[in-house]
């Protein structure tokens, strides 16, 4: 009962005392006639063994032991999973770890604070330790964040593995969305690193924390002060060789960069930051790198078949394909109107997701993009519905600009169909949502306010709207075309037909020059069709 419902023989038989081991079929027999347990099936290729009939059964069997015989069992299982085990590697310290882990609890529960109770720890820690940096090499996140912070409950203070475990967990709280566990990791390994005075892990961390409160806030969050430390850190660990060092530091630069709309510089560093992370063996490194270029595509001014060819070269990462990749691709094939296509490839990045990462964040971006696709395919409910899941996501980790530019995006879409409530709640949330110095949450939030009532006046709607076009870089030409399309809506529900038709021209100019199809061509044919109430 102490290894499980599915119980090898070889396994059972280390267990039980060798004076017992003559009368073990015996008792197997007399288990499996009175139907609690049954024999595994001859075609099982890993030996002899047998099945507990029913959790209930395994888990009353179990329940039967005192403290002390847990505690032995689960130690003497370890024990020979370590010296014994064909299972692979990780396997074994996995499972090797769980029962080291439960033998220390029980002897605790007992009030065992004895030498060989400590020791028990410090061996299952080590022993999920290693099985949480494997699962994180892999960038297996959950089953990594799971292994590595039971690690560091077990692992004593002064214990050598330790700083690594924090590092990994101050890398997976954040994918996860973990923020009060994050900032605790944080705090421990700064206090570490400047009680060893370990400089380079010092700028380490406040580089993980500055990605992190790029994400979470609080706001406002002091940029210029984050790019200076970005780029003191850079040159330092370009100085020593550190690979992964220098690609975190262009990692915090390019999220600079991209909050700030610098988008020629987002795709500089993006590169570089690609080339550097090739050179780590880093899986988190390599497939962050990437996002960059991708959003730089998708943002800036570099026509779509251009965009397309980009994304594609920037897709593979050794042998893997970039989740991004695939969501952008499909967004710029909608851009084309090949729907069908985008469509499968959004789809085909949410299947990879679930099979191979498992964590939520990437699916806000994917969601933005799946409702790109459907808003140019003139499907606004399912528009609104990958906003909506998107939207949940976003909340869900905790990341503020996502939070509030998909709000926004929502919030805007819902004023279309007249749905003034919710996309009135959309827009305050945008609004308070948006990080003071970010550009597109920003650009956005002022757009759907101005979208909805209540609005004293449409002089102050569209004095909104011309505030955030003034803030968007000239470059960022979706950005700017939506931001014009908003503006020629408010103009033409007041009467102001030959303004609105300017400004949508100018709309229309902006996504011919994306090479966004789609967009241009419908923008200019339903103005033409409804004169002054195109956009009303």
């Amino acid at each position: 009962s102490v290894i499980g419902t599915d119980v090898s023989r070889a396994a059972l038989t280390a267990l039980v005392p060798a004076e017992a081991r003559t009368y073990l079929d015996r008792h197997l027999h007399a288990l499996t006639a009175k139907a609690l347990i049954e024999p595994w099936n001859e075609s099982r290729s890993n030996g002899a063994g047998f099945d507990f009939r029913h959790v209930l059964i395994q888990q009353a069997a179990y329940r039967s032991l005192t403290h002390h015989a847990r505690a032995e069992l689960h130690e003497r299982l370890a024990t020979w999973l370590e010296h014994t085990s064909d299972a692979r590697p990780t396997e074994v310290e996995e499972l090797a770890g769980h029962h080291l882990e439960q033998a220390f609890h029980h002897r605790r529960d007992l009030g065992r604070s004895d030498p060989e109770t400590a020791q028990l720890a410090v061996r299952a820690g080590a022993r999920l330790a290693g099985a949480g940096l494997r699962a994180y090499a892999r960038f297996d996140v959950p089953a990594a964040e799971n292994l590595l912070s039971r690690a560091r409950d077990l692992l004593p203070a002064d214990h050598g593995e330790r700083p690594r475990v924090l590092r990994r967990l101050a890398e997976a709280y954040p994918i996860l969305g973990r923020r009060d566990k994050a900032e605790a990791v944080f705090a421990e390994l700064l206090a570490v690193a400047e009680r060893t005075g370990d400089d380079r892990m010092v700028r380490s961390v406040r580089l993980e924390q500055a990605r992190f409160r790029m994400i979470t806030g609080p706001d406002p969050i002091p940029m210029a002060t984050i790019h200076a430390e970005a780029r003191e850190a850079l040159d330092a660990f370009r100085e020593v060789g550190d690979d992964v060092g220098v690609s975190q530091a262009h990692y915090v630069l390019a999220a600079v960069h991209l909050r700030a709309g610098r988008i020629a510089q987002l795709e500089e560093i993006g590169r570089r930051g690609i080339e550097r992370a090739r050179r780590t063996g880093d899986l988190r490194e390599r497939l962050g790198a990437p996002w960059w270029v991708i959003y730089a595509m998708l943002a800036g001014p570099t026509p779509v078949p251009v965009c397309i060819r980009t994304i594609d070269e920037v897709a593979d990462v050794g042998g893997l394909t970039h989740l991004g990749a695939l969501a952008a691709l499909g967004h710029c094939k909608a851009m084309l109107g090949e729907f069908d296509e985008a469509r499968r490839l959004a789809a085909r990045a949410r299947e990879l997701l679930r099979e191979r990462i498992r964590v939520p964040r990437p699916l806000a971006f994917i969601g933005e993009r799946s409702a790109g696709i459907e808003q140019l395919a003139g499907r606004p409910d399912a528009a609104a519905r990958a906003l909506r899941e998107a939207l949940d996501i976003a909340r869900q980790v905790s990341d503020r600009e996502q939070t509030s530019e998909i709000a926004a995006q929502l919030s805007l879409l819902l004023a279309d169909q007249g749905e003034c409530a919710e996309a009135n709640r959309l827009a305050t949330l945008a609004s308070q949502a948006a990080p003071a110095e970010s550009v597109t949450a920003q650009a956005l939030a002022r757009a759907a306010t101005a979208r909805v009532p209540p609005t004293p006046h449409r002089e102050e709607a569209e004095a909104l709207i011309r505030d955030a076009i003034a803030v968007v870089p000239l470059d960022m030409l979706e950005l700017r075309a939506l931001l014009h399309v908003t503006l020629a809506k408010v103009m033409a529900s007041g009467g102001r037909d030959d303004d609105a038709r300017s400004i949508t021209d100018e709309a229309t100019s902006l996504y011919r020059r994306k090479g966004n199809l789609v967009a241009a061509r419908r923008t200019s044919q339903r103005h033409r069709e409804r004169p002054g109430r195109a956009f009303g």
